[in-house]
């Protein structure tokens, strides 16, 4: 008999179990298969290995109730016994054979929906512990069948020191990689504690902020720290952008949620209506509290320009603009959104630096818009990308942002020097990304010139795109 030590349920109807089998746990590898049988008269089940420890001597399965066997298996409960349970059985995953410096030099990318986390898991794992990097996709029907998130997050997290796109190991001596990653864990965990109701795209929307910020605090010579007014100003994206990105709220509505954060950060008297205000206003204290005197005062003036920048971004949506107030809005917009990071992260302001961000958050907004160019262009969105699409001027406003990301961050002089390359490197490779990602709107002669600068194929990218959009369709 064998012994069942857990049994979790995961999400409706997909089920965990750690079950003790030592011999099992002592050969098996990633890709391998058991096959259980729950008594006598039990039907044969053939199971994925989803994750086992050779001292603890026990495999984990996952399994979805889909029939009368797995249905009847569900039922079954810590301190109940399989009658039988064979394995390991079929071939293990063909990468376990090739010499680790070899794989290495590969791109690993797995996509997975629902239950079909479970087999992904023990291979991301496997390939963690050698040193190797991988992406993984994970998708489902729904939120609540995305099974086996939050482990392969901490494994991938293991992974940020090692990933070659970013290479922050490269700029960063192990005490700073450290620091990044315990304090890149508490952001993630205070996030999940304030909503838990926070969607995973969500949830990388505030770490892509706070990745921000932390490169703000190692430039500017300043220690790692998560502290509440970044984690809040971070939360502050998720509800208010996208609130105001959706098309199916009244530009009404969207301007009474804009000045009733206005109201707030005025220090005026403001009731919550609605969940999304009242956390909206308790963001917002989280932030005011943190600060004092002439330091809050320029905390609140800086988040009324971003708020500003916001409502007049409301019009790119509805009403027709001229190049030059597109231009005005993805300046605002972007400029003041990294100058509130900056402001965060330091303490003792300077001119100099603050000029240096707000051109940085612009740089960035024209990254974010070549990276929407397709969504925005078939919402009737219009940013400089769009416009320049529409004129056949694209690739001369990427070339431009090229040399504007190099011009801007190559000439500024920060406190600590060490990551000033890596910013660099990451803006231009993002932009080139970004653009290979689109093909769709680039001639191929402007492509095969920027492939020669990619980590990857322009085939790999647009294979990989394919296949996200297969998935999309089938989950949807």
């Amino acid at each position: 008999m064998y012994k069942i030590l857990k049994a979790e349920k995961l999400a409706d109807k997909i089920i965990l179990m750690d079950v003790l089998a030592p011999r099992v746990a002592k050969h098996c590898q990633p890709g391998q298969f058991v096959i259980v049988k729950m008594d006598d008269k039990g039907e044969r089940i053939p199971l994925t290995i989803c994750d086992y420890d050779r001292e603890a001597g026990t495999i984990t399965i996952v399994f979805q109730e889909v029939g009368a066997s797995t249905t009847k298996m569900a039922d079954l409960k810590e301190g109940d016994a399989f009658r039988d349970f064979v394995g390991p059985l079929g071939c293990a995953s063909e990468f376990v054979n090739e010499a680790p410096e070899e794989l290495k030099k590969k791109k690993m990318l797995f996509v997975a929906g629902g239950v079909g986390a479970a087999p992904v898991y023990p291979q991301v794992k496997w390939l963690h512990e050698h040193g190797i990097e991988a992406d993984v996709v994970l998708g489902a029907k729904t939120k609540d069948m995305v099974i086996l998130e939050q482990e392969l997050e901490a494994d991938l997290m293991e992974l940020l020191e090692k990933e070659k796109i970013l290479s922050l190991y490269n700029w960063m001596d192990r005490q700073q990689l450290e620091a990044f990653k315990r304090e890149a864990k508490h952001f993630t965990n205070s996030v999940r504690a304030f909503d838990e109701s926070l969607r995973p795209a969500q949830i990388w929307q505030t770490l892509r902020n706070y990745f921000i910020y932390a490169m703000i605090l190692d430039m500017q010579g300043k220690e790692q720290h998560a502290g509440d007014p970044i984690l809040a100003y971070s939360l502050l994206y998720p509800y208010t952008d996208n609130y105001i990105d959706d098309a199916r709220i009244t530009r009404q509505d969207k301007e009474r949620y804009n000045r009733m954060i206005a109201s707030k950060l005025r220090d005026e008297a403001v009731t919550p209506h609605n969940a999304l205000e009242e956390k909206t206003c308790r963001l917002l204290d989280m932030i005011l509290t943190a600060y004092e005197g002439s330091a809050r005062k320029k905390i609140m003036e800086t988040l009324l320009e971003l708020l500003e920048a916001q409502n007049n971004s409301i019009r790119q949506q509805k009403t027709p603009l001229t190049e030059a107030q597109i231009l005005e809005i993805s300046i605002r917009k972007g400029s003041t959104s990294v100058l509130a990071d900056y402001l965060f992260a330091a303490t003792d302001w300077r001119e100099y630096e603050e000029t240096f961000y707000l051109k940085f958050g612009f740089l960035l907004q024209l990254v974010d818009d070549l990276q929407d160019i397709e969504e925005d262009r078939n919402a009737g969105s219009q940013t400089l990308m769009t416009g320049a699409e529409s004129r056949q001027q694209l690739e001369q406003y990427t070339n431009r942002l090229l040399w504007f990301s190099w011009h801007v961050i190559r000439n500024f002089e920060p406190v600590n020097p060490g990551l000033k390359g890596f910013v660099l490197n990451h803006c231009v490779e993002i932009s080139l990304l970004t653009a290979a990602a689109n093909q769709q709107f680039f001639s191929r002669e402007y492509l095969k010139v920027l492939e020669m600068y990619l980590p990857f194929s322009l085939d790999f990218l647009k294979k990989m795109k394919k296949q996200m959009l297969q998935s999309r369709q089938k989950m949807s």
